[in-house]
C-alpha cells in the first residue's frame, strides 16, 4: 500500500501479531510491533523443558467448534489430549489415605453437570456462580437417590468444584465470580483438554505465519524489550514513548497490554486520559492468577495407583482442611490435584488459582517442591523420591502482566462494566480510529481464552481495514 499509514501494536501476544499478520497481508506495511518482553508471545509462554516445551501460561486450545485457534491449527498440527474426562484414568484420593468411591463420585459429578447446563437460570440469577451452584446442589442432593452420599462426602466434593473453577478462571474465590456473566461465556464444542504435547502452545505463532506467508516480514516489524511508558494521543499523531526513550510516531494505535498492567499503569500511561467509560472498564473488569507447578520424577509412581493414570483430585477431609488452615501450607489446598503432563512421561503438573496466590509466588522452590512432595505422600500414602526438576510459575509479581488472565467479577456486573467497554474504539474530533483495544479481557464470548485474543486482534486489523477502504470510495 503507498503512503501506508504507520500502525503500531503494543504486546506480540496472540492479539498482536494475529492483528500484524492481518494488516500485513492486506498490504500494510508500514506496521511496528513494540514488545516488552525479550520474546514474542505474552501470555503464551512455551519453555524448554527436556527435549520439548511446557507451557507456564496458556496450555489448551479448549474446544473446537468456533474456536479460531483450532481453526487455524487444526490442518497443520495434531493435538494430544490431557484426559481431564477419562474416567477410566481418572483417581480421586482423600487426604485420609483412602479413596473415593468411583459410583458416588459419579453420581455427585452428575449433578455438576446438570448445574452447568442450567444457562437460563444463571443468566437471571443475581449472585456468584458459588452461591449458584450451593444452591442448586442443595436442592439436588434433597432426592433419595443420593442417600449413599453422606454429609462428609458431598461436602468434600463440593469444594473440590470450588478449588476446580477458581483454577479455571483464575479467580481468588467462586464468590466472586458473577453467574450470570459465567453463564454469558461461550464454551466451544468439542474436546476441552486439547494439547500441543511437547511443542507448547507457542507453536501457534508459527502456523499463523505460515498461513499468511508473512514469516521474514513479520519478523523485521517486531521490537523486543520496548516497555511503552507513555502514550499521547492529543493530536492528529499519536506519540508513543518506550522506557528506553525511545520516541514513536503512528496514525493508529492497537493496545494488546494485558488488563493487569493496564489496571497498574493506565492513568500515567496515557495523555490525555482515556474516556471514562473505558476507565471503568479497566478498573471493575477482574484480573485473576493463575498457579502451575510441574514436577519431573525418575520413574512415574502414579502409574501404581492407575495405570491409565491421567489426573488424580485431592479431597480434603473436613478435620485436615481445619488442620491446614492458617499453616504455611494452607496453599497446598487450592489444588484441585495432579495430571500427567501429556508427552512427558516422567511429568506431574498441578494447577491452582483461590486466595493464596500472593504467599504462593513469594515462596521459593525449595518450599514449593517440598510441600508438593508432602501433599502426594499424604494422598497417596507412598514414600515418594525427590523429583529430578521442578519449575513453577509467578504470573501475579512479572511487571508486564500482573496475572494471569480476567474474568466477570461480582464487582464487574455490579458496576455494569463489559469486556466490550474494554474493546471500544478511541476516535478522535475529526472520527479517526487512535486507539484500538485487543485481547482475552475485551472478548465477552470468549473472556480469559486464547482464542477470544485471537478474535479481538484480527477485528481491530478489520477495523482499520475497513476504515482505510471507506477513505478510498469518499
Amino acid at each position: 500500500m503507498s503512503n501506508s499509514p504507520h500502525i503500531i501494536i503494543i504486546g506480540a501476544g496472540a492479539s498482536g501479531i494475529i492483528a500484524a499478520c492481518n494488516l500485513i497481508s492486506k498490504g500494510f506495511t508500514n506496521v511496528t510491533i513494540l514488545e516488552a518482553e525479550d520474546r514474542i508471545g505474552g501470555r503464551i509462554d512455551s519453555r524448554r523443558f527436556n527435549d520439548g516445551f511446557i507451557d507456564f501460561g496458556a496450555q489448551w486450545c479448549s474446544g473446537q467448534e468456533g474456536n479460531s485457534v483450532y481453526e487455524l491449527c487444526h490442518n497443520d498440527f495434531e493435538f494430544g489430549c490431557t484426559g481431564f474426562y477419562d474416567t477410566n484414568g481418572f483417581v480421586g484420593l482423600i487426604s485420609n489415605g483412602s479413596r473415593v468411591d468411583k459410583q458416588i463420585f459419579g453420581k455427585l459429578s452428575a449433578v455438576r453437570s446438570k448445574i452447568e447446563d442450567m444457562i437460563d437460570e444463571m443468566r437471571e440469577f443475581k449472585g456468584s456462580i458459588g452461591e449458584f451452584f450451593d444452591q442448586k446442589y442443595n436442592q439436588e442432593l434433597e432426592s433419595s437417590e443420593y442417600d449413599d452420599a453422606d454429609e462428609e462426602m458431598r461436602e468434600m466434593v463440593r469444594k473440590l468444584w470450588e478449588t476446580e473453577v477458581n483454577a479455571n478462571y483464575a479467580s481468588t474465590s467462586w464468590y466472586k465470580i458473577s453467574a450470570n456473566r459465567y453463564s454469558q461465556v461461550v464454551v466451544c464444542e468439542g474436546s476441552q483438554d486439547q494439547t500441543w504435547r511437547t511443542s507448547g502452545y507457542k507453536t501457534l505463532f508459527d502456523i499463523i505465519q505460515k498461513k499468511f506467508k508473512v514469516e521474514e516480514v513479520l519478523k523485521d516489524k517486531i521490537q523486543l524489550n520496548k516497555k511503552v511508558d507513555h502514550i499521547n494521543w492529543d493530536t492528529d499523531k499519536i506519540v508513543i514513548r518506550t522506557l528506553d526513550r525511545h520516541v514513536y510516531q503512528a496514525d493508529h494505535l492497537i493496545v494488546t497490554i494485558p488488563l493487569g498492567a493496564l489496571q497498574a499503569h493506565h492513568k500515567l500511561l496515557f495523555t490525555p486520559m482515556l474516556p471514562e467509560k473505558k476507565i471503568k472498564a479497566i478498573e471493575n473488569i477482574q484480573f485473576g492468577t493463575l498457579g502451575k507447578v510441574f514436577l519431573e520424577f525418575e520413574e512415574p509412581f502414579w502409574k501404581k495407583l492407575n495405570n491409565n493414570f491421567k489426573v488424580c483430585a485431592f479431597l480434603w477431609t473436613p478435620e485436615d482442611l481445619d488442620d491446614i488452615r492458617g499453616t504455611d501450607k494452607e496453599w497446598l489446598t487450592n489444588m484441585y490435584g495432579f495430571l500427567h503432563l501429556d508427552g512427558f512421561p516422567y511429568v506431574l503438573e498441578t494447577l491452582l488459582g483461590g486466595n493464596k496466590m500472593k504467599e504462593f509466588e513469594t515462596y521459593s522452590d525449595e518450599k514449593i517442591e517440598n510441600d508438593c512432595i508432602w501433599l502426594l505422600e499424604k494422598f497417596m500414602k507412598v514414600k515418594i523420591s525427590r523429583p529430578i526438576a521442578m519449575r513453577r510459575t509467578r504470573w501475579l509479581t512479572r511487571e508486564n502482566f500482573l496475572g494471569s488472565y480476567s474474568y466477570c467479577s461480582m464487582n464487574t456486573a455490579e458496576k455494569d462494566v463489559y469486556p466490550e467497554d474494554l474493546k471500544e474504539t478511541v476516535f478522535n474530533d475529526n472520527g479517526k480510529p487512535m486507539l484500538l483495544f485487543a485481547g482475552e479481557a475485551t472478548s465477552s464470548k470468549f473472556q480469559g481464552y486464547v482464542h477470544g485474543a485471537i478474535d479481538t486482534g484480527r477485528e481491530a486489523a478489520e477495523k482499520l481495514i475497513a476504515y482505510f477502504e471507506g477513505l478510498k470510495e469518499q
